[in-house]
C-alpha cells in the first residue's frame, strides 16, 4: 500500500483491519492511530450499544432514530451530515414487465402521488431534503424550486387519461432496512390513494443487484444512490445514457435525454454544462422514469474521545487524521 494505512485482513460481511503503513510518503501527517478496525454491524441497535460500551468509536451512516439517544448521551458526539445522496424510486418503461409503468402519465402520476414532505417529516423527522431531480441539491444547477410538490387531483387525471382510473396493481422491491422499510411503507400508503395496489418485496441489496444486471428488472424497485466522484456525469452517465446503467435496466430510450448526457460529459464551457444540465432535469422530472424520494442526512456518531474526524461526501473520512 503506498496510502496511509496497510490492509492486513479482510474478512467478507465482518471485518476489516488496517495497519498503519511505517512508510507512508504521501501528503498529510503519518497515521496517528496504530490500527483501524472497520466491522460490518447489521443491526444498529447493537451496534449503538456497542459505541455505548466503549466497544466501538465511531459509528458511520448511523440510523437515524439514534439521534436524539446519542445527544442524551454524555460521553458521545452526535452530527449530521450533509450528503449527495439519493434515495429514489426507479420504473420500467417496457410494457412486457408493465404495461401501466411503460406510459409516462402513469410514472408522472407515480411521482405527483408520493408525498415527501410526509416521509421527510413523518419518518425521517425532518432529517432529509427533497432532492429536485436525478443530480443532487449542492451541484450548478440544481433548483429546490424545480422539486414537484404533491398534486394527487392531477395524479388522478394523468391515471384516467392513461385507461387506468381505479388504479392497477404493481410490485415495489427494495433492499430491506430499518428506515427504508418505513419509507417504502409510507409510499404504498400514498399510492393507494389514487388506486395503486403496491405489494412490497424486500430483499437483499446483493439481490435487487443481480436483478439490474441479469434480467433488468425488477419493474419497480427503491434503492439508494451515494456517488463516487463529485461531477454531473456520475448522476447523467448512469441515468442518461439507454445502454448502459439505469436507463438500461429500466428498458428506457430518450433521445433527447440521451444527446444531452453526450454534451455534459464533453462540454468544457461551464456555462454552457450548466445549461445541458438544468434542460435534461426538466426532461428527466417530466420522462419520470427516475423518482427522486429525498436527499438524506448522514448520521455520525463517536465517542467525546475521538478527534479529527472530517467528513467528505463521497469517501466519508480520512482515516490518517484521526486519534483518540
Amino acid at each position: 500500500s503506498s496510502g496511509p494505512f496497510i490492509l492486513t485482513r479482510w474478512t467478507p460481511r465482518y471485518e476489516i483491519v488496517m495497519e498503519a503503513n511505517p512508510d507512508y510518503w504521501g501528503p498529510g501527517p503519518k497515521p496517528l492511530v496504530d490500527k483501524i478496525i472497520i466491522r460490518q454491524v447489521d443491526d444498529y441497535t447493537t451496534a449503538f450499544q456497542m459505541l455505548q460500551l466503549g466497544d466501538m468509536d465511531l459509528l458511520l451512516r448511523a440510523d437515524i432514530d439514534l439521534l436524539d439517544q446519542a445527544k442524551a448521551d454524555p460521553n458521545l458526539n452526535a452530527v449530521l451530515l450533509e450528503t449527495l445522496d439519493m434515495r429514489y424510486i426507479d420504473m420500467t418503461c417496457d410494457p412486457e414487465l408493465s404495461k401501466p409503468l411503460s406510459d409516462q402519465r402513469v410514472r408522472q402520476a407515480i411521482a405527483l402521488t408520493i408525498d415527501r414532505d410526509g416521509i421527510i417529516q413523518g419518518v425521517l423527522n425532518g432529517h432529509a431534503k427533497k432532492q429536485p431531480s436525478t443530480i443532487p441539491l449542492g451541484m450548478p444547477g440544481v433548483d429546490p424550486a424545480m422539486v414537484q410538490e404533491r398534486d394527487v387531483e392531477k395524479a388522478k387525471t394523468l391515471l384516467a387519461e392513461a385507461g387506468y382510473p381505479d388504479g392497477f396493481d404493481i410490485t415495489l422491491a427494495y433492499p430491506t432496512h430499518t428506515t427504508w422499510d418505513l419509507v417504502v411503507a409510507k409510499v404504498q400508503s400514498d399510492l393507494a390513494e389514487v388506486g395503486i395496489n403496491v405489494t412490497l418485496e424486500p430483499m437483499t441489496f446483493s439481490r435487487l443487484i443481480s436483478g439490474w444486471y441479469e434480467n433488468r428488472e425488477p419493474a419497480m424497485f427503491f434503492s439508494s444512490w451515494m456517488p463516487d466522484y463529485v461531477d454531473y456525469t456520475i448522476w447523467t452517465d448512469y441515468w442518461g445514457a439507454s445502454d448502459h446503467d439505469f436507463m438500461w435496466i429500466s428498458r428506457c430510450e430518450h433521445p433527447e435525454i440521451e444527446e444531452l448526457t453526450q454534451v455534459i460529459a464533453h462540454e468544457l464551457d461551464m456555462e454552457k454544462r450548466v445549461e445541458a444540465v438544468e434542460e435534461w432535469q426538466r426532461l428527466m422530472i417530466d420522462f419520470s422514469f427516475n423518482v427522486p424520494l429525498y436527499q438524506p442526512y448522514d448520521l455520525v456518531i463517536m465517542g467525546k474521545d475521538v478527534q479529527g474526524f472530517g467528513y467528505i461526501p463521497i469517501v466519508f473520512t480520512d482515516w490518517g487524521l484521526i486519534s483518540k
